[in-house]
Parts: structure tokens; sequence; C-alpha cells
């Protein structure tokens, strides 16, 4: 079951349309809009809303809350950006850590809790 609970949230202007783009990572473009995260980027946090082109929406930089899972995911495990999607799955290799599952999701879509605290490079065993 996905919950919220304690967040650091700010809201920031759309470069696009972020309306399908709820519980996905996003990054502030170098415009100072939000963007969708691609792969092995610093994300800015969670878009914690549905957000139309040219409208404010809501991040979670740390803390508690919902995420769009890329794949299949174990709780527990670290979590990093799958592409251009902005979805989550399980971080690899020296890549940019996003944040932890706390409960495991069964496919790509699922929505899962996940504790955000964008962690920069781990080398990970």
């Amino acid at each position: 079951m996905a919950y919220e609970k304690e967040q650091f949230l700010d809201a920031y202007p759309t470069d696009g349309d972020l309306s399908a783009a709820q519980y996905k990572a996003v990054v502030l473009g170098t415009d100072g809009k939000l963007d969708l995260a691609g792969a092995a980027v610093r994300v800015l946090g969670i878009l914690v809303d549905d957000a139309p082109a040219n409208e404010r929406g809501t991040v979670c930089h740390f803390g508690f809350t919902k995420a769009m899972a890329g794949a299949a995911v174990a709780a527990g495990a670290l979590l990093m950006t799958d592409g251009t999607t902005g979805r989550l799955i399980t971080a690899t290799g020296t890549n940019l850590v996003v944040g932890r599952a706390l409960a495991a999701a069964s496919a790509a879509g699922s929505i899962i809790p996940v504790f955000v605290c964008p962690m920069g490079n781990l080398a990970l065993a």
C-alpha cells in the first residue's frame, strides 16, 4: 500500500504538460522549469501532483511519498531513474540514487511508497 508522510515540498513551473507524470521523478531544466527525469541525472524529486503545461507542479524533495516503478522492485531496494520516463527502478552500478523502495513493486506502472533522498553516486555491489 502506498502512503505519504513527512515531506519537504516546493512548487515549480512546468516546461510542458506533466499532467500524466504524477509520482514520477523530475528535474529542473536550464530554463528553471520542471521536466521528466532522464537516466543518470540528479533528480530534483518526485512530482506529487498532476501539473498541466505552464502551471506549477509540487515536488517532494525529501521524505516519504509515492512513486511509479519502471519495473518490478524489491522492498528496501535503492532506486534510480529508468531512462526518459521518470519512473524508478532498482539502482545498479554507480548510478545516481533517488531513494529507497519501502514496499515491493510487482511490475512497471505500480505505485509504491518510497523514501526520497537523492544521494548522488553510490558504488553498489
